[in-house]
């Protein structure tokens, strides 16, 4: 092993690179792309790209968001799941927005979905009503004025369009939307 003009670790990694099985690595990439076309961007996206999309939507929601659209002033900006008991499972929240606590409970901002290559519809927004519903059910946060906030790199279709920018729109089971809170949706890029 050597270490390069620098004697850095630079010099180590591509020695092993022009070294012994160079030619495997050529040769495997090259089967990929022949054998699963399109594998290694679906890849990048969903690893790479999606989890980079979900913490610039949090840290735009902490720094940039307008305290008018979250209903206060964040105190923090995160990220969890929330168990379903009857479903047996967990639902994951991209984004979930924690104000200051005045009272006993902690009001609950705003939950939100974050995409960066889907266009995001009704379905989104009733999955967030949905998770909206257990977080009062287990009591521990003040969800009377949560907002939800859909953010996509994709754009959104009609659907969601309609249910962001009208009060009241039922979602897909009949339940009106609570009294002054509408999805809100960000397109960070044009």
């Amino acid at each position: 092993m050597s270490a390069g003009r620098d004697g850095g670790q630079h010099g180590l990694v591509l020695s092993q690179l022009r070294g012994p099985g160079r030619h495997r690595v050529g040769r495997r990439s090259a089967r990929s792309r022949s054998s699963w076309p399109g594998f290694p961007r679906r890849r990048f996206t969903s690893n790479v790209l999606g989890p980079h999309f979900e913490q610039v939507c949090r840290d735009w929601t902490l720094h940039h968001a307008d305290p008018d659209l979250l209903g206060g002033l964040p105190a923090r900006v995160g990220h969890g799941v929330v168990h379903d008991p009857k479903a047996r499972t967990g639902h994951e929240t991209d984004v979930a927005v924690v104000g200051i606590a005045d009272g006993a409970k902690p009001p609950l901002l705003a939950i939100g979905e974050a995409k960066w290559n889907d266009t995001m519809g009704i379905s989104h927004i009733d999955r967030l009503r949905h998770i909206r519903d257990l977080i009062t059910q287990a009591g521990r946060y003040d969800t009377t004025r949560t907002q939800l906030i859909c953010f996509s790199g994709a754009g959104f279709n009609d659907k969601a369009r309609v249910a962001a920018t009208t009060p009241g729109v039922p979602d897909r089971s009949g339940s009106p939307v609570r009294p002054g809170v509408t999805p809100a949706l960000s397109e960070l890029l044009p």
